[in-house]
């Protein structure tokens, strides 16, 4: 999947996916959207993230870029 930057604290995929950037407790973290549904709990890190975009694409019967 192709991802860009959409401001500071986000990037945007293909197919509605994005992945926003969340301070917590001085540490960073990840959560993947699509549309305003969140999927899943916060990731570590932001190919975590990434990851679960890609296999949510791919449960929902499309491939990923």
């Amino acid at each position: 999947m192709n991802w860009k930057q959409d401001g500071k604290y986000a990037l945007r995929g293909e197919h509605g996916y994005q992945i926003g950037k969340y301070i917590v407790d001085g540490k960073p973290r990840y959560i993947a959207w699509l549309g305003m549904e969140a999927l899943g709990e916060r990731c570590d890190t932001v190919q975590e993230a990434k990851e679960r975009c890609e296999r949510h694409l791919q449960i929902m019967g499309r491939e990923a870029a």
